[in-house]
């Protein structure tokens, strides 16, 4: 899975931030104002790169929230199949998870496994929602 260390720059506003340690607790607020060194960008600009990157960021989660559901059923899928009897039941289940893996491979590239994997094998969905400036 792709793990951001950082989402989308907040918009220009008033703010405050909290810091609690224990018992202690204080509250500041502050402001974000625009870039000077920003040239023909206008507040309506910045407002509306954030709520694209707003955006970009809850598909990005919501994909990897269902690749980590396609693997949560692939776990009881194949739990279940160790104690299974029925040729039937388990012809039905292998093909259930084989299209779950077509799914999860169109979404995550399940192939890396080192730095240079990504060099090697192409990127999915998932990463090309990831993969944009922010």
């Amino acid at each position: 899975m792709l793990v951001r260390k950082n989402g989308p720059k907040a918009p220009i506003g008033k703010y405050q931030v909290r810091l609690t340690a224990g018992n202690y607790s204080e509250t500041k607020p502050f402001n974000v104002k625009i870039n000077p060194n920003l040239k023909g960008v206008t507040e309506a600009d910045l407002k509306e790169t954030f709520d694209l990157a707003m955006k970009i960021r809850d598909r990005e989660s919501a994909t990897n929230e269902v690749v980590i559901e396609i693997r949560k059923i692939r776990k009881q899928f194949e739990e279940g199949l160790k104690t299974n009897t029925d040729p039937a039941l388990a012809a039905s289940a292998k093909d259930i998870l084989a299209k779950l893996t077509v799914i999860e491979e169109d979404l995550y590239q399940t192939k890396n496994r080192s730095g240079q994997d990504p060099l090697n094998f192409p990127i999915k969905l998932g990463n090309r929602i990831s993969n944009y400036e922010r």
